[in-house]
C-alpha cells in the first residue's frame, strides 16, 4: 500500500492523504476520518526513510569532551565512533561538531559550554567526566535541546540516554580478577587517578565489595599518574614505603604509566599485577609485553557511534530511543588482545 493508493481508495489527492499522514494544513473531519481508517486497515507505514532523504532540514549535534590527547588518547576512541556514524548519516544531513575541554579544568569545560550555548545545536552529546559543571550546562539547557550522556552516567537528570558501561559491575569483576592474581588485600592498591566521578567511584566500590570480608581492604590512592614524571615519583614512594605490593587496580586508561615504571625497574619482568581500563595504544603495548595483566574495555568507539545514533532516532526519525545502552565488559589479556575488534 503506498500514499497513492490510500489516495485512490479515498478518493482525494495524495496531497491531501500527505497532510492528513502529517498532521499539516487544512482538511475536513469526515475526509481525515476516512483516510485514517484505509491507513489502519491497510496497515500502512510511512516510509521513514524516504521521508528524511526529501526533507532538507539539517541537523547539528555538539559532541563535549576531554581534550582528545587526555587519558593517554583514550577520547580518540569515542571521537573515531562519532565521526564513523556521522559518515554513515552523512545523507540525513547530521553534522558533528566536536567541543573539548581540559578534564582537569572547571574553567575550561564552562568556557566550551557557553559556546555550545551560544551555537545552538540540535543536539547534545555529553561526556560529563566533570559532574557539577555538566550539571550546570544541562540546567543551562532548559530542556530545549535533547542530549546524551556517554562514558559516565549523572543520576537523576532528564538525558536522553546514557550509554556506557556498568561501571559498579565493571569494578565487581576487577575485583574477581585481581583476587584471582593476588589473594592477600593488604597487598593490593587502588590508584585513582582522575578527578572522582560517578563511573569512577564506582568502579572503585565494585573493586572494594570483594574485599567486604576482610579486615584490611585494598588501599585507595588518588594520585593523577598520567604525567610520566608525576608517575614515577608516586611509584618509587609507594614501592620504598609498602615493599609488599604485589597488585595495582588503576581505575582508569592510565594504567601504562605504571606499567612502564615496572618495566624499567623489573626488566626481566614484574612482580607486580597489573589492571586497567582501555585499549589505547600504550595499554596494548604495555599488555602485549605482560607488564599489564588485564585490560577492561567499555568499548569507548562504540559509545561514541551509539550517541549519535540515538540522537538521529529522535530528531530524525522521531522514535523514543533506549534510555540505557550498556556497554560488554571485555576482558583483554595479551593472548587475545590481537583478535579484539
Amino acid at each position: 500500500m503506498t500514499i497513492k493508493d490510500i489516495a485512490k481508495q479515498a478518493g482525494v489527492s495524495i496531497g491531501t492523504v500527505d497532510r492528513v499522514l502529517h498532521n499539516r494544513g487544512r482538511v475536513s473531519v469526515e475526509t481525515a476520518r476516512r483516510i485514517r481508517a484505509i491507513v489502519k486497515e491497510s496497515g500502512y507505514k510511512p516510509n521513514m526513510y524516504a521521508s528524511t532523504l526529501s526533507s532538507s532540514r539539517h541537523y547539528t549535534l555538539a559532541a563535549l569532551t576531554p581534550r582528545h590527547d587526555q587519558d593517554g588518547g583514550f577520547w580518540e576512541l569515542p571521537a573515531k565512533g562519532l565521526l564513523r556514524a556521522e559518515t554513515e548519516l552523512e545523507q540525513f544531513s547530521i553534522h558533528v561538531v566536536r567541543y573539548e575541554f581540559d578534564r582537569y579544568s572547571e574553567d575550561s569545560f564552562r568556557q566550551e559550554a557557553e559556546r555550545i550555548i551560544a551555537d545552538r545545536p540540535d543536539g547534545l552529546i555529553i561526556a560529563p567526566v566533570l559532574p557539577s559543571p555538566a550539571r550546570r550546562l544541562i540546567d543551562a539547557l532548559k530542556g530545549n535541546i535533547p542530549y546524551v550522556l556517554f562514558d559516565s552516567n549523572l543520576p537523576e537528570t532528564t538525558a536522553l540516554a546514557f550509554i556506557g558501561q556498568d561501571s559498579y559491575c565493571s569494578g565487581i569483576l576487577a575485583g574477581k580478577l585481581m583476587k584471582l592474581l593476588s589473594p592477600n588485600p593488604d597487598t593490593c592498591v587502588i590508584i585513582q587517578s582522575v578527578i572522582p566521578d560517578v563511573h569512577i567511584t564506582g568502579r572503585i566500590n565494585g573493586f572494594l565489595s570483594q574485599y567486604a570480608d576482610d579486615e584490611k581492604p585494598p588501599l585507595v590512592i588518588e594520585e593523577h599518574i598520567e604525567d610520566r614524571n608525576v608517575c614515577t615519583k608516586f611509584m618509587d614512594t609507594l614501592l620504598s614505603q609498602r615493599p609488599e605490593v604485589e597488585g595495582i587496580f588503576v581505575t582508569n586508561a592510565s594504567c601504562h604509566r605504571v606499567a612502564e615504571y615496572l618495566e624499567q625497574r623489573f626488566p626481566q619482568g614484574s612482580p607486580i599485577k597489573v589492571i586497567g581500563y582501555d585499549l589505547i595504544p600504550p595499554n596494548k603495548e604495555c599488555l602485549k609485553r605482560g607488564y599489564i595483566d588485564f585490560i577492561i574495555s567499555q568499548r569507548p568507539e562504540r559509545q561514541g557511534f551509539e550517541a549519535v545514533y540515538t540522537l538521529y532516532r529522535k530528531l530524525v526519525l522521531k522514535r523514543e530511543p533506549s534510555s540505557r545502552i550498556v556497554m560488554p565488559l571485555d576482558i583483554l589479556t595479551k593472548e587475545n588482545v590481537d583478535f579484539y575488534r
